[in-house]
């Protein structure tokens, strides 16, 4: 089994691109990740560090990059330990219950490396003040139909 960090390596180094075995190109869902910081972020950051979070994403289950909502909030008043001066960042990545629910644990944890190392490497945080997390809701809707309803089979 691998250590996450060699995860991380092997999916940037392009030797591992999913999580699991087969992937169902019929079924996909949309994700959403929320970027929280401290400090500002440039247009052209969010450019780089959202082409970057289009390839992560794809690592789990039924996610496609190209369905990937961003949401950037930079020099936001958020504090992180002692010295709320130095930079920050809250990531939470928004994904169907379900799909976080029947997605592997390791996959999931690889995910979340990524993530960190992705706003470490754009945002120049250090990865001990980066908080990253799943949000999982039980229902999300596009063009007003329910995605679970709508874009995945069971």
């Amino acid at each position: 089994m691998l250590d996450l960090r060699s995860h991380v390596q092997l999916f940037q180094a392009g030797l591992v691109t999913a999580c699991h075995e087969e992937k169902d190109e019929s079924e996909f869902e949309m994700p959403k990740i929320n970027v929280q910081t401290n400090i500002s972020v440039s247009y052209y950051q969010q450019q780089k560090i959202t082409a970057d979070l289009k390839q992560v994403i794809e690592l789990i289950p039924r996610e496609k990059g190209a369905y990937l909502m961003m949401d950037y909030e930079g020099s936001k008043a958020l504090h992180f330990g002692e010295d709320p001066r130095k930079p920050c960042a809250c990531v939470q990545i928004c994904l169907l219950k379900k799909v976080f629910d029947r997605t592997d644990e390791t996959c999931l944890e690889a995910v979340l490396a990524a993530v960190s190392l992705v706003i470490a490497k754009h945002l120049g945080i250090p990865e001990d003040r980066i908080y990253v997390f799943y949000l999982p809701s039980e229902m999300w809707a596009y063009e007003g139909r329910s995605i679970a309803k709508t874009f995945l089979k069971d």
